[in-house]
C-alpha cells in the first residue's frame, strides 16, 4: 500500500470554502482526468509509456466535524496499463486561522503487478502519483479561490 498526501490553501475562510466546494464537487471526475494526464505525460518521460487514458472519480457524501469537512473520493485509473487501478482518497478541508484554509488529499493506493508493481512505483510510478495528485489538488484550489 502506497500513502500519497499534498495540500493547498486558499485565502477565504473555511465556511465560505466548504460552501464553494459544494459547487465543484461535479467538476472533479473532469479535473482527475485532467491531472492524471498530466502525471501520463511524467511517465511518458522517465517510464513505461503505455499507461492508462483516462479515469473514473467517485465522489461520496461530504462529512462535518469540528475540524472541518472531508470529502471521500476514489480514484480508478481505466483503460489499457492500470498503472493506478485505485486511489482511495479524502479531501479534507479545514481552517487555517480565520481568513484562510487549507485542502489536504489523503489517499491510499496499491500498486499493480505485485512485487514488480511496487519496484516500479518506488523507481517511477509513486512520482506519477505525486504530479497528478498535486495538479489535482491545485486545480480545486485555483477553482475556490477564484470563488
Amino acid at each position: 500500500m502506497a500513502f500519497i498526501e499534498y495540500f493547498g490553501t486558499v485565502d477565504r475562510p473555511s465556511p465560505v470554502v466548504q460552501a464553494s466546494l459544494r459547487e465543484v464537487l461535479g467538476k472533479l471526475g473532469t479535473w482527475a482526468g485532467d491531472s492524471y494526464r498530466e502525471g501520463e505525460r511524467l511517465s511518458m518521460k522517465v517510464g513505461p509509456s503505455k499507461v492508462a487514458k483516462s479515469v473514473s472519480v467517485e465522489v461520496g457524501e461530504p462529512t462535518y466535524g469540528s475540524a472541518g469537512m472531508r470529502v471521500p473520493i476514489r480514484w480508478r485509473a481505466t483503460g489499457a496499463g492500470r498503472m493506478f487501478p485505485e486511489m482511495t482518497a479524502d479531501l479534507v478541508i479545514q481552517p487555517l486561522g480565520e481568513e484562510a484554509t487549507i485542502l489536504t488529499f489523503q489517499g491510499t493506493y496499491e500498486p499493480p503487478l505485485g512485487e514488480v508493481g511496487r519496484v516500479l512505483d518506488r523507481a517511477v510510478l509513486h512520482r506519477v502519483a505525486q504530479v497528478s495528485v498535486k495538479d489535482f489538488v491545485d486545480r480545486i484550489v485555483a477553482a475556490l479561490a477564484e470563488g
